[in-house]
């Protein structure tokens, strides 16, 4: 991420790097929710098996 808004802060644009970039912070924050999801069903099992 730091990258991508260093890169729109520039004054030279490459369009594929942006491209590029942003497909990565859709991969990393697509795999954020994936643990986030992994995390709460986890604690959620876990309260299951504690009872």
């Amino acid at each position: 991420m730091p990258k991508l808004i260093k890169l729109a802060a520039s004054s030279e644009i490459d369009l594929n790097v942006i491209e590029n970039l942003t497909r990565i912070v859709r991969i990393q924050m697509d795999l954020g929710v994936e643990a986030d999801s992994l995390m709460n069903e986890t604690n959620f099992l876990e309260r299951e098996y504690i009872k």
